[in-house]
């Protein structure tokens, strides 16, 4: 497979033959994962159960961990660790959250400082 390859798969996976050449920068793709249109995946790595939505873009390095949502064109850079479970998204993207928040379901939330109540004017 060289630079610009496209590959669109009605059912089943692609097989590649012993005698196949595959670029150093390959792409590896768990199980589960759907691919939205023009999205760009470069070098990367993206685990099992992720959805990659349309317009996204995931380069050299990056790593998706398995569980995880890239949203619609978000732009995962060079080298980034994306843990199990993350919603990615923006440009750049970063992990927003887990997918427990995304359904609605929030992480109790860490203590913090004691708030004063306002002054009054």
């Amino acid at each position: 497979m060289a630079d610009n390859y496209i590959a669109e798969l009605d059912s089943g996976a692609p097989r590649i033959d012993d005698e196949a050449s595959v670029a150093p920068t390959a792409v590896v793709v768990g199980r589960g994962v759907t691919v939205g249109q023009r999205v760009v995946l470069h070098g990367a790595r993206v685990d099992d159960d992720v959805p990659v939505g349309m317009g996204s873009v995931v380069v050299n390095g990056a790593h998706i961990g398995s569980g995880s949502i890239v949203a619609a064109g978000a732009v995962v850079t060079r080298g980034k660790q994306c843990p199990p479970g993350s919603v990615i998204a923006g440009v750049p993207a970063t992990p927003r959250d887990d997918r427990a928040a995304a359904r609605g379901l929030r992480r109790p939330a860490a203590p913090g400082p004691a708030r004063r109540p306002p002054r009054p004017r």
